[in-house]
């Protein structure tokens, strides 16, 4: 028998849907189930199996803070306070003795609300639930953190329980890897779409235009075995240079046409960026056909039922780069990059 929890996540806003998006494809991806779930402006509140939130937080980087999630209710104020009143302070400072409350306001919602009286009222009466006897106020180091958040006409409320360090996505941006490429994704989205492969630890992950290795960094982070390769041998030699400087263990990173790479065997998941043809070269192919070419391909070593996510420019045509295979569209995001390319996240699996 599963155990549920229900978790308050606050995602980081960067983008619309790949953060939900995310969320579901580490569920499906680490076999947790995701019972209920509901989606407020940069907050979404879910009822899953247990572990779901260590997997997210060990996983996601599209997420900052994962909480246990007490109640929602109206942005009222006297509806804020008679909620917090009903909850159970005994159970919630079993043995633990100081707590801060923070209040965020989400955008720009609920301005008539002074988030910094709703703070201090609501510390008032959890403290006036104990007499102000056995319980302080410690805002420096607390035992427990309640969080809310007003967003969306509603206020959220929960009790924090990982703080995600983003900080390690920044320090792997390409600018400080050993070997740079100007084509290379950010950390961040590199992780998103790994996640969106649904791949996970023990997993073979695939990159066939891998670059100087960004997903392949990512992969290998979550303990994915991973392969990648490249056509051009600087790539080739990059990637593995940055991948031995994170000390990150990988299969093979070999030279490789993404065209014909059918003999490497059965992958669990790929996930690419192939080039445009800006500030990466596609050696002399048309991008369009080089990704219609690569989809084909792939089919010869992607698992039945496994996942293939691909970024492609906007104006790609989706129904003719899946037109001769059987892999089936399941999502698109769209993340634009500068004026003018505007990248679109596909998420495919194979029937």
């Amino acid at each position: 028998m599963r155990f549920v929890e229900k978790l308050l996540i606050l995602l980081s806003g960067e983008h619309e849907t790949l953060p939900v998006a995310e969320i579901k494809a580490i569920a499906e991806g680490e076999n947790l189930r995701i019972r209920d779930i509901r989606v407020l402006d940069q907050v979404c509140i879910l009822t899953g199996d247990d572990g779901l939130g260590d997997a997210i937080a060990r996983r996601a980087a599209y997420v900052k803070t994962i909480c246990k999630y007490l109640f929602s209710c109206n942005t009222n104020l006297h509806e804020i306070y008679d909620s917090v009143k009903s909850l159970n302070f005994s159970e919630i400072f079993c043995e633990k003795s100081s707590f801060a409350v923070r209040i965020h306001r989400i955008k720009n919602y609920s301005p008539d609300i002074s988030a910094y009286e709703l703070q201090r009222r609501i510390g008032a009466i959890i403290l006036e639930a104990f007499g102000k006897r056995g319980i302080m106020v410690n805002l420096r180091s607390p035992d427990v953190i309640f969080i809310g958040f007003l967003t969306a006409g509603r206020f959220v409320f929960g009790i924090v329980e990982k703080v995600i360090e983003r900080i390690s996505f920044k320090r792997r941006a390409p600018q400080f890897r050993p070997y740079a490429h100007p084509s290379s994704m950010n950390p961040f989205l590199s992780r998103c779409m790994v996640n969106l492969s649904r791949a996970t630890s023990g997993d073979v992950f695939y990159d066939p235009f891998c670059g100087v290795g960004g997903f392949l960094i990512e992969a290998a982070l979550i303990g994915c075995r991973v392969l990648g390769s490249d056509i051009d041998p600087k790539m080739v030699l990059g990637s593995r240079k940055n991948l031995e400087f994170y000390d990150l263990p990988y299969l093979d990173v070999f030279l490789c046409d993404a065209r014909s790479f059918s003999t490497i065997g059965r992958v669990d998941a790929i996930a690419t960026d192939p080039p445009y043809g800006a500030a990466s070269s596609t050696k002399g192919e048309d991008p369009e056909k080089l990704t219609r070419m690569f989809l084909e391909n792939s089919e010869s070593v992607i698992k039945r039922g496994g996942y293939v996510v691909v970024a492609t420019p906007h104006k790609f045509d989706i129904g003719g780069l899946l037109k001769s295979t059987n892999l089936k569209l399941l999502e698109i995001h769209s993340v634009k990059v500068h004026q003018n390319l505007t990248r679109r996240i596909l998420v495919l699996k194979r029937d």
